[in-house]
């Protein structure tokens, strides 16, 4: 049991840790600078990729989606992201955690056969 409420907050956590944060810079200038493992395009129609290991190809990038090879025309993109590192949800999940684990233990303590009362 306390190795399952363990890894469950420690998932919750480390998932908080990154997030999606839009880019200012050009694909042309990310990508070899940065060189993200992922990246989600949101495209001027409105449809948004996940391309996994993307590289700019002329004047489009391109990467391997849920659906397959994919590549877009640079021209053609409304948003561009990658997973960042993100301070305020970390500390978020990290509150949430601890309030959890003190109710959780006020129960357990308030429950206890010798236990007198708050």
């Amino acid at each position: 049991m306390t190795r399952r409420l363990v890894a469950a907050l420690l998932l919750v956590l480390l998932t908080a840790c990154y997030s999606w944060q839009p880019i200012t810079a050009s694909p042309q200038q990310l990508l070899p600078e940065e060189r993200p493992p992922e990246m989600r395009v949101t495209s001027t129609s409105g449809a948004v990729f996940t391309f996994e290991d993307p590289s700019i190809i002329n004047d489009s990038i391109a990467g391997s989606t849920e659906l397959g090879p994919v590549r877009m025309d640079i021209q053609d993109l409304r948003v561009l992201e990658v997973r960042r590192f993100s301070v305020s949800k970390t500390l978020g999940a990290m509150a949430l955690n601890a309030a959890a684990i003190a109710g959780f233990m006020a129960l357990f303590i308030k429950a206890q056969p010798h236990h007198d009362g708050f």
